[in-house]
């Protein structure tokens, strides 16, 4: 889930973040699947999904039944086309106990990752780099990208381990502000064709 620049020599294309972050730099990742004469092959699809979709998804494939509860959707469906509707509106990423937090909604995206002063959004469709928050421009969009979140995350457990989200993003925007750059400087990445 994106490049770690403290230890790789990857880009991301201009994607914001990598590793540990909540930006799509940190959380976009290309996803193959093949299955011969059921998926089509050479197909791109578009629409995004979640890694919690591996588990209804193989479940129902192997033909047993999945759980009442169980997160994530069985999106064999989305790939053979026989649904055509994106298998989530809503998806949800938390680190940090909540201190960092993403919510995308259609093209909307707001995000919150540790360190930074104030949620920021987007409109993934025209941004696609999160390059302009458009917070102060769709307040009603803010607020409510807001509310969802709050009310998913009062949903979840208390996280019961530490992670290195906190320490590493911490390290990463601090490095970026020396660089004046708006993510870790990277001098090997070069986006210029």
């Amino acid at each position: 889930n994106g490049p770690d620049p403290l230890v790789e020599k990857r880009f991301n294309l201009g994607l914001r973040g990598a590793k540990y972050g909540v930006h799509e730099g940190g959380i976009r990742v290309p996803f193959i699947v093949a299955w011969p004469g059921t998926l089509p092959e050479d197909t791109v699809y578009k629409h995004p999904i979640s890694s919690l979709d591996i588990l209804p998804t193989t479940m129902t494939a192997a033909g047993i039944p999945v759980p009442e509860g169980v997160d994530g959707r069985d999106i064999l469906p989305h790939l053979t086309g026989k649904d055509d509707a994106p298998p989530h509106e809503t998806l949800y990423w938390r680190v940090s106990g909540g201190e960092g937090y993403a919510i995308r909604h259609g093209d909307w995206k707001l995000v919150h990752d540790v360190g930074m002063p104030k949620a920021m959004l987007y409109n993934l469709a025209e941004d696609l780099g999160e390059d302009r928050d458009l917070s102060a421009a769709h307040p009603e969009q803010l607020k409510k990208l807001t509310a969802m979140y709050q009310a998913w995350s009062a949903g979840l457990q208390k996280p019961r381990w530490d992670e290195g989200h906190t320490q590493n993003t911490t390290f990463e925007r601090h490095k970026a502000r020396e660089a004046g750059t708006r993510q870790f400087p990277m001098p090997w990445a070069k986006t210029d064709p």
